[in-house]
């Protein structure tokens, strides 16, 4: 049995996925999900007053979902068991997902837009929802908001980054996982007006990159394996579509206008 398993470890070392997930590893399960954060850009709200009328961009599908187990074969393949893991089961239960998540069309991004629009309109914002998007420039990192049409004082950009159910090596249970970044741009000048990344997590403690705001999901959308995920799919997705309000609350805290604040 040791020795099938060793030979799938090397399988997945061949095809890269060693190279793809030893420096998580070395950086550990958490940090590996906010390490490469740029600098968090704080909301002034007293210099910024004028902005009165927000506009939140299109939100791109999830590109990086994933239904992830870090704690198989952990103690038998130290550092290797996530190379295996990635390859095989996950793999595996990430499309399962996916495939169950399309054949009900479930749509994450509008969900979210509109969680936002929420919040922000609670603290006096107007906003309005457009479906245009900023182009990348040709340094292929800068975000151009130069085709943007609207009347907006800012753009609130958001996208997502590892996204999903996770069940870290020290927590057996999968909990809800997002991470989505949200950069708050000025419509006229396209200064950055606020960027932070926000991070839905079971392990919120650990998260120590100032650049990251971290929050645990509700304990009630925990599922002991994939077949109780499954077995409770429509719960599980209410589970991230809430994480998704929580993020937005977050958003809305750190961009309350002056006037908003007691």
């Amino acid at each position: 049995m040791i020795f099938r398993m060793t030979r799938r470890v090397l399988a997945c070392m061949g095809l890269g996925v060693f190279a793809l997930w030893s420096g998580a590893a070395v950086a550990g399960q958490v940090e590996a999900l906010t390490a490469h954060v740029p600098d968090r850009v704080d909301f002034d709200a007293a210099k910024n007053a004028g902005v009165k009328k927000i506009a939140i961009l299109h939100i791109n599908p999830m590109r990086h979902f994933v239904i992830q187990n870090s704690g198989l074969l952990t103690a038998a393949f130290p550092g290797l068991a996530e190379a295996l893991v990635e390859g095989g089961v996950n793999t595996k239960h990430t499309s399962d997902y996916l495939d169950e998540l399309k054949k009900k069309s479930v749509a994450f991004g509008p969900q979210l837009a509109d969680a936002l629009q929420r919040e922000l309109t609670k603290d006096g914002y107007e906003v309005s929802v457009l479906q245009q998007s900023p182009h990348l420039k040709e340094d292929k990192k800068t975000l151009d908001y130069s085709n943007i049409r609207s009347d907006a004082d800012a753009l609130l950009t958001v996208w997502y980054s590892k996204t999903g159910y996770w069940s870290p090596t020290n927590k057996p249970d999968f909990s809800p996982m997002i991470v989505v970044g949200v950069k708050l741009t000025d419509a006229h000048t396209f200064e950055t007006l606020f960027f932070k990344a926000f991070d839905v997590t079971p392990v919120a403690s650990q998260v120590s990159n100032e650049n990251v705001e971290a929050m645990v999901p509700d304990a009630k959308y925990q599922y002991a394996d994939f077949d109780a995920l499954m077995s409770r799919f429509d719960e599980s997705v209410q589970g991230l579509q809430d994480s998704q309000d929580l993020i937005a609350v977050h958003v809305a805290q750190r961009l309350r206008p002056a006037a908003a604040n007691p």
